[in-house]
């Protein structure tokens, strides 16, 4: 046994044990206009699931493809990943190949959970999905999300360029060390693109829908709308906008500050951290 504090410390106990190790991740803030303003689609977890019959926006942990080179990237690469999510604060990840990661696994969580994929054609033009084309990227999602498929064997295959700048990193929060279950989670702002449809995934999820912030926070707030404290937290952020431009302006603009709390909020009704500069750089 080791000491801890001056006391001895029994095998197995919280004090004798190591941290576990968070897992790099990545979450898609995926907004679209509405009649005042604007919303945002969530997915909500199954049951079995991390953090699960909860709404989280559009993500998860980074996979060891998504650090395989791409043949069809182009005008984005690991230094300038690494630049940005590095220029305005924050902690750096390990590598500028780690970086590129990141960026990758945002766009294919937001593809596998949403159906979305930031992507350019061979001429340069958006991706649109037309019905035709909605079906054949339908019938990747499962391929993508099981492992049978990679991001890079996709776009490839269909002749695509990934849309690294179409995402807007926003935050980066850690869970609290004391969890048994750890995320280094990079979270991104994102468009919706015209000509594609935001559709949940069946698998991981049970539910998906277009939101305003404001109304998810409320929900959260009331039990209708479940949520973790870190989501709530980045509701309660984006509810103080009224456009998608005012968002990605502040998005684009704005300080990033790694945030780790030592321990898991008692309340998870809160939405602040409580630490005054952390709640307003964040």
């Amino acid at each position: 046994m080791r000491q801890h504090n001056g006391r001895m410390a029994k095998p197995n106990s919280p004090q004798s044990m190591a941290p576990v190790i968070p897992h790099p991740s990545a979450t898609v803030i995926l907004v679209r206009p509405a009649a005042s303003d604007f919303e945002i689609f969530m997915v909500r977890r199954s049951a079995e699931q991390s953090f699960g019959n909860v709404y989280v926006f559009p993500g998860g942990v980074v996979r060891p493809d998504d650090a395989a080179e791409i043949s069809t990237d182009r005008d984005f690469s690991a230094a300038d990943a690494l630049s940005a999510l590095t220029v305005r604060g924050g902690r750096p990840p390990s590598d500028a190949r780690q970086a590129l990661a990141i960026w990758r696994a945002a766009l294919r969580e937001l593809f596998e959970e949403a159906g979305v994929l930031l992507a350019t054609t061979a001429e340069g033009q958006p991706l649109t999905m037309l019905p035709a084309v909605a079906e054949r990227f339908a019938q990747a999602r499962p391929a993508l999300q099981a492992g049978q498929l990679s991001l890079g064997e996709l776009v490839a295959r269909e002749q695509l360029s990934l849309s690294y700048r179409g995402l807007t990193y926003f935050s980066h929060w850690i869970t609290p060390a004391p969890l048994p279950r750890r995320y280094d989670t990079r979270f991104f702002v994102a468009r919706m693109p015209e000509g594609q449809d935001a559709l949940h995934c069946q698998i991981e999820t049970t539910d998906g829908r277009w939101i305003r912030p404001a109304d998810a926070l409320a929900g959260a707030a009331d039990g209708t709308f479940p949520a973790v404290f870190p989501t709530r937290m980045h509701l309660a952020r984006l509810s103080q906008y009224a456009s998608i431009e005012s968002l990605l302006d502040f998005a684009a603009s704005k300080s990033i500050r790694t945030v780790e709390l030592a321990q898991p909020p008692a309340d998870e009704r809160r939405v602040s951290v409580g630490d005054q500069e952390v709640d307003e750089c964040w």
